[in-house]
């Protein structure tokens, strides 16, 4: 029993003995000490270890409804470090002892074990205890131990290595109850789920290890936007799409666009905007206009109305040309506007056209296809068939009946009818809105026909249009127009068709101004007070703002921002222009800023002060109005440096006191006292001070009736030398002399005066007397007594040359000039100079006396001296001259010699005293022959003629040169020259042709070529010049130039009819008359029927005399017998005539 309760007491009291020191310390038990092989001890004699912990339970529950009250008071508190730890190396409990590793020392049994730790406990501490278990039951509670630290049951902990994993401690054992990993310094735990940029992570344990991993991936675009995997999106017309290349997550362009206008257009599309053609190129990711690329008309087979400026141009083998012809009933007319091509006169319509083939070869196509959009608008056909989405049919013209043979057709025409009437087939479209503008290639104007439901025509993008319409006057013999199908507008009446087509032009592209007008792009224009131009913004012409500006109510214009005054009176406004930019529309406005005072050209605001010297000014408004007007406040007096003295203070100026008054009195200012001004300081009447120059002054003042002045007197004077002030007899020793001050009373002025010295020269001191010598002079000391001063003075000298002295009135020679040596003396001054005695010139190592003559070369030179103030000059002149030849021979002046053909003469110049040799006359030296000037002679072997001519070169000197003026070609011995043709005599027909062409940038070089060509036709073996004819019958043949085959041609140039009774021809529409019999006339009319000719046969009457008679003329006949009949006449039978007499015969 004993042992019982000693287990008990061991059980309870070791718990509360923990739960206790809980809060302040942690402890480890050592399972060794009392671990499970104690709780085996403990246990025995029960049968099971729930047997136990109920009875332990128990017996803990009555300890637990003990009124005591635990009270720990250790007096160890060496047991506890700082920092809550328990110390492990000895705790004392009431002399047991506590070992760490072992557990309580052996020697202690267990009995005192437990009577040392039992204590009274808290109902708090005894609560902490238990674990949950069946009543009557408890559990021994231990400690958790890792790295060195122990913890408490229950305690929770993260460790330093893992910081992100939270234990927690159960009865001796701790685990993981919150794992998790690092991120960027922060704890993720398992499942936790983040973002992080565009990038998803999740924390998993793998394992028992918490790892995180990549949930979902994304890309980050510029704007910083996150894409999942696969997602596209567009930016700028270019569609991107995230993807995962390699490792990396990567946003990639998978297809390319360009921005215009608002919308997104393909790689490589083109569009047309009404002025140019754009492309979207991938090379740059814009929209840019396709230069030097025209559009491409639509594919298929069909023809246009041709304009006056021609067909299309943008594939020149897919188009061509022809025409129809036809007469109408002499009113036909068209619109007043009318710009088709062709001829439209009042009795002849001769349409033109523009048909269109298909040519599969893409390789001559442009790049920009256009195609034939819905609408309403008519086009012509051709080949059968319409383009698809066309309605076909018909519009027959009654052309004249009469004038059939007149009508004309050629090349390439649209489906129709062209025999007795015109027939034209057409392809009109009723499908769509004329108002949506078609894109058709705008190179050049081009005609469209209008839609029969249309009201106007088709907008064609880029271009203007004017209505226009030809009216056909149908054949006023029984009118046969026929319509029928889809066809143009069209409009019968008065016998006429009249079909209606539209005229398209290329617009000038700009921005509209508001009024109706077009303004180019880059062009500028002023409305108003405002500065416009035409901008291209993204695809749109904008009417931009370049400068802007309001207009006042004195109609002058103000720029933006510009500040200006309006004036009423005093009162003034201070306008400002402002901009308002809305966004869509810029207009300028007048705001007025503020209402104020007029201040010369400034608006002051109310409340403005304004300081006018000494005076201040407010702005005020005159109460019950409008009006504004300055108002005095405040007023002094000026100083005269910027500054106001206050009415009632005293102010000092240039010594002068005054004090201002606020009566009226010059400047406002009232003088009070005033002083003498010397050197910036003043000095008071009477005041007597001593200046710096050596003088003693005094200040006094004198009053007259309207004026005070102060003067300043010198009332006593001293010597001023070197600075310093010596008065009257006082002496200063200086170098080599002694200065006294000296006192002019009556001329008022002190002077030092030297008293006793000796002569200062170079440093030194030289008494009087003495000399010294220096160079070529000598010099001696004198005193003046008068003047009482000392000096130098020169008493004997000489001239320097060349480094010698030379004594006065001695000679000597240099060159060709002799020198003498004089001494001339102005008082002090003295002047030794060397003077010329004889002068000579010299001449090649001579000295020549002046006058005398030598000669060099061809000219003569004389000495001649000249003499001035200050020197003489020699210089040999020339006198005469003459030019010397190339075989140094001297001419004189006018002289002539012939050299080599040519002509010299000595000429004087104008701008020199030397005469040149020059060339006057001659000839040309050819081959050792002399030639005249300007004669002209041939040079046979190479077919030249020269000409000897003058040429001026450098200056005036002339050359006489060849210079080639006629060149020919040699050809068979003879020379032949430019332009030159003769017959070729080994080719019938053919002649030779000689060109001569002068070669580029020479003077002298000629190219010649002979050519040969036809130069008529042979005709019966002759040969015959161009335009030669003959007649075979009534057809002419002529010999004329062929340019397409390059050949001379005899061929068919015209024919007519032959009269049947005579060898008479006559032209193509040519009417004439014949006596066919003696009775009958013909009247004939040639006309051409393929490539034969045939009349118009008529039949006339014919007189006794052999003349015509037209029918229903009366006339005289011949009878049978050749007697004249009368009283006949000329009846019309059919297509023949007859002759009925009164007589019972007819003719």
């Amino acid at each position: 029993m004993t042992v019982i309760v000693v287990l008990l007491l061991l059980s309870i009291t070791a718990a509360d003995s923990h739960s206790s020191y809980r809060g302040s310390y942690k402890s480890s038990y050592s399972k060794s000490g009392y671990g499970s092989n104690v709780r085996q001890k403990w246990n025995s004699g029960y049968k099971s270890n729930n047997d136990y912990h109920k009875f332990l339970s128990s017996k803990v529950k009555s300890a637990y409804n003990s009124k005591e009250k635990s009270v720990y008071n250790s007096k160890d508190k060496s047991a506890y470090n700082l920092k809550g730890r328990y110390n492990w190396k000895s705790v004392n409990y009431g002399g047991y002892k506590y070992n760490s590793r072992s557990g309580y020392n052996s020697k202690d049994t267990l009995s005192n074990f437990a009577k040392g730790l039992s204590k009274p406990s808290s109902d708090k501490a005894l609560k902490e205890l238990y674990f949950s278990s069946a009543p009557g039951h408890c559990k021994p509670i231990c400690p958790c131990y890792m790295n060195g630290i122990s913890y408490d049951h229950g305690d929770r902990w993260q460790s330093k290595e893992d910081p992100c994993t939270t234990y927690r401690c159960g009865n001796g054992f701790y685990e993981a109850i919150v794992r998790g990993v690092m991120f960027k310094g922060q704890c993720k735990n398992v499942g936790t789920i983040w973002t992080e940029g565009c990038f998803t992570y999740q924390v998993r344990l793998i394992g028992n290890t918490p790892m995180y991993r990549l949930k979902e991936g994304g890309c980050k675009d510029e704007e910083g936007n996150c894409w999942r995997v696969g997602d596209q999106f567009k930016k700028n017309c270019n569609t991107y799409e995230c993807q995962i290349v390699g490792t990396c997550y990567t946003i990639s362009l998978i297809s390319k666009g360009c921005a215009f206008d608002g919308e997104c257009k393909e790689v490589n599309k083109f569009w047309h905007d009404g002025c140019a053609i754009y492309q979207c190129m991938d090379h740059s990711g814009k929209a840019e206009e396709v230069h030097n690329e025209i559009m491409y008309w639509p594919e298929g087979d069909y023809g246009l109305l041709k304009s006056k400026t021609g067909c299309p141009v943008d594939v020149a083998e897919e188009w061509s040309e022809g025409h129809r012809g036809h007469v109408g009933s002499l009113k036909n007319y068209v619109s007043f506007d009318f710009d088709a091509f062709g001829m439209y006169s009042s009795f002849v319509f001769i349409h033109y056209f523009c048909m269109k083939r298909a040519v599969n070869d893409s390789s001559i196509r442009p790049r920009y296809q256009t195609y034939w959009e819905t609408g309403k608008y008519c086009i012509m056909r051709k080949n059968g068939t319409c383009p698809k989405g066309f309605q076909e049919g018909y519009i027959t013209m009654d052309d004249v009946d009469k004038f059939e043979n007149l009508s004309t057709m050629k090349g390439s025409l649209p489906d129709g009818s062209y025999k007795k009437d015109t027939t034209f087939y057409f392809c009109c479209r009723n499908d769509g809105d004329i108002e949506v503008p078609l894109v058709l290639p705008k190179e050049r104007p081009f005609i469209l026909f209008m839609g029969s439901k249309a009201d106007d025509c088709q907008q064609v993008r880029g271009m203007t249009h004017t209505l226009e319409y030809f009216a056909f006057d149908d054949d006023d013999n029984n009118p046969m127009p026929v319509m029928n199908g889809s066809i143009p507008m069209t409009k019968d009446g008065d016998n006429s068709t009249e079909i209606y087509f539209c005229h398209y032009k290329p617009m000038d592209c700009g921005c509209d101004d508001g009024d109706g007008n077009t303004v180019l792009v880059g062009d500028k224009i002023k409305k108003g007070c405002s500065w416009f131009t035409c901008k291209e913004e993204q695809g749109l012409r904008v009417l931009t703002v370049i400068s802007g500006g309001c207009k006042d109510d004195k109609g002058n214009c103000r720029n933006e921002s510009e500040v200006w005054m309006a004036s009423y009176g005093e009162t003034c406004y201070s306008k400002r222009c402002y901009k308002i930019d809305n966004g869509v529309k810029v207009e300028f406005q007048i705001k007025t800023d503020y209402r104020g005072c007029k201040d010369e050209d400034m608006c002051r605001p109310l409340n403005y002060h304004i300081q006018r010297g000494c005076y201040n000014s407010v702005c005020t408004a005159s109460p019950g109005s409008q009006d504004c007007r300055f108002r005095m406040v405040k007023a002094g007096c000026s100083d005269g440096k910027g500054k106001c003295i206050p009415i009632g203070s005293e102010f000092t100026k240039n010594c002068m006191t005054y004090k201002c008054s606020a009566a009226t009195t010059k400047c406002g200012m009232k003088f009070l006292r005033g002083a003498c001004k010397y050197d910036g300081e003043c000095h008071a009447v009477n005041a007597v001070w001593h200046h710096a120059a050596c003088h003693w002054l005094k200040c006094t003042m004198t009053r007259k009736a309207n004026s005070i002045s102060f003067n300043i007197d010198s009332v006593e004077q001293e010597c001023n030398y070197k600075g310093k002030c010596y008065k009257a007899g006082d002496k200063v020793k200086e170098g080599c002399s002694s200065k006294q001050c000296v006192i002019d009373k009556e001329k008022k002025v002190a002077y030092m005066s030297t008293v006793a010295g000796a002569c200062v020269y170079n440093g030194k001191c030289y008494k009087a007397g003495d000399k010294v010598t220096e160079g070529c002079y000598t010099k001696q000391c004198f005193y003046d007594k008068e003047k009482r001063a000392t000096y130098m003075n020169i008493v004997d000298g000489g001239c320097k040359f060349n480094g010698r002295c030379i004594g006065v009135n001695m000679t000597w020679n240099s060159g060709c000039t002799e020198y003498t040596c004089r001494w001339y003396t102005n008082g002090l001054r003295h002047v030794f100079k060397q003077e010329v005695k004889q002068q000579k010139c010299s001449f090649k190592n001579e000295c020549v006396e002046e006058g005398a003559r030598r000669k060099h070369g061809c000219v003569d030179y004389e000495c001649s001296i000249k003499t001035t103030d200050k020197a003489q000059y020699a210089s040999m002149n020339p006198v005469t001259y003459a030019c010397k030849d190339k075989n140094s021979n001297c001419l004189a002046t006018n002289e002539e010699i012939e050299e080599d053909c040519s002509l010299y003469r000595c000429k004087s110049q104008a701008n020199s005293k030397f005469p040149q040799l020059e060339r006057v006359g001659g000839g040309c030296k050819v081959n050792g022959v002399c030639k005249d000037e300007n004669s002209v002679w041939t040079d046979e072997s190479s077919c030249v003629d020269y000409k000897c001519e003058r040429e001026k070169r450098s200056g005036n000197t002339i050359y006489m040169v060849q210079r080639p003026v006629k060149v020919g070609c040699r050809h068979d011995g003879i020379c032949r020259y430019n332009g030159e043709k003769w017959p070729l005599a080994s080719r019938p027909c053919f002649q030779v042709e000689c060109t001569v062409t002068k070669t580029p940038g020479s003077s002298y070089g000629f190219k010649r070529l002979l050519s040969t060509s036809p130069s008529g036709c042979v005709v019966n073996g002759i040969c015959r010049e161009y335009g030669y004819t003959n007649y075979v019958g009534c057809i002419q043949y002529k010999c004329q130039w062929d340019e397409l085959r390059r050949m001379a041609t005899y061929r068919y140039a015209k024919g007519g009819c032959k009269e049947y009774t005579t060898s008479n021809c006559h032209d193509v529409g040519a009417e004439w008359t014949e006596t066919y019999g003696k009775t009958t006339c013909l009247k004939m009319k040639c006309k051409k029927s393929g490539n034969s000719f045939t009349y118009d046969v008529g039949y006339l009457c014919q007189d006794a005399d052999g003349y015509c008679v037209n029918p229903g003329q009366n006339f005289e006949a011949l009878g049978y017998n050749g007697q004249r009949r009368k009283n006949c006449y000329c009846k019309q039978r059919g297509s023949h005539v007859s002759t009925v007499c009164t007589a019972s015969h007819n003719y």
